[in-house]
């Protein structure tokens, strides 16, 4: 769970987050090793948001002789603040989502957008 700020050092905007995913979702279309689904516009508290969930490969390198490989599978909610916006995200192997899924759904479920200057 994050919050970006307007001034964030990053310079991300709500918009800027979703476009750039959605630019990755062009560039890796048609890859045997993610599966990046289409952004889905959905409320969020009352407040606009986007929800974006993708699969991908992974090689991560443990040593000069070991690489785990594994799929990952991810899950984002991307919500507009008053001058901000928020990230919910779980991300996991793909052979743990399910078993674990239930905690960032009470996340989900149980997250509150609070004061007027978020």
């Amino acid at each position: 769970m994050g919050y970006y700020r307007k001034d964030n050092q990053q310079n991300k905007t709500y918009e800027s987050l979703i476009k750039d995913y959605e630019e990755l979702l062009l560039r890796r279309e048609g890859s045997d090793r993610s599966r990046y689904e289409k952004p889905k516009e959905i409320e969020f508290g009352g407040r606009e948001a986007t929800e974006i969930t993708y699969e991908v490969y992974q090689e991560v390198p443990r040593g000069p002789l070991v690489t785990i490989k594994y799929r990952l599978k991810a899950r984002f909610i991307v919500v507009k603040g008053d001058e901000g916006f928020y990230v919910l995200a779980y991300k996991s192997p793909q052979e743990f989502y399910d078993e674990y899924s239930h905690v960032f759904e009470e996340v989900v479920e149980t997250f509150e957008i609070g004061g007027t200057n978020s």
